[in-house]
């Protein structure tokens, strides 16, 4: 598979596995090759926490943050539905 060069900012050596971008909206991978990483273009233990949250009724201000002064993981509302 093709590396983009924002997994490659984050991980050089290639030991990790980041992901590819996600579609919130589409709810689906998105097939681009980002040039800078953003916490909030990949899937993360942090949305799928929030979408379980939103679920059961647990208050925002609960919820878990995508990174430092980024505010709330997204929620994956076609889940919901």
């Amino acid at each position: 598979a093709k590396i983009s060069k924002a997994h490659l900012a984050i991980d050089p050596t290639l030991e990790k596995t980041i992901g590819k971008p996600f579609d919130y909206t589409a709810m689906r991978s998105r097939d681009d090759l980002p040039e800078v990483f953003t916490i909030t273009d990949y899937l993360t233990i942090g949305s799928a926490i929030n979408t379980v949250y939103s679920l059961f009724g647990v208050p925002k201000d609960l919820y878990r943050e995508s990174g430092r002064d980024l505010g709330p993981a997204p929620i994956l509302r076609q889940l919901l539905i």
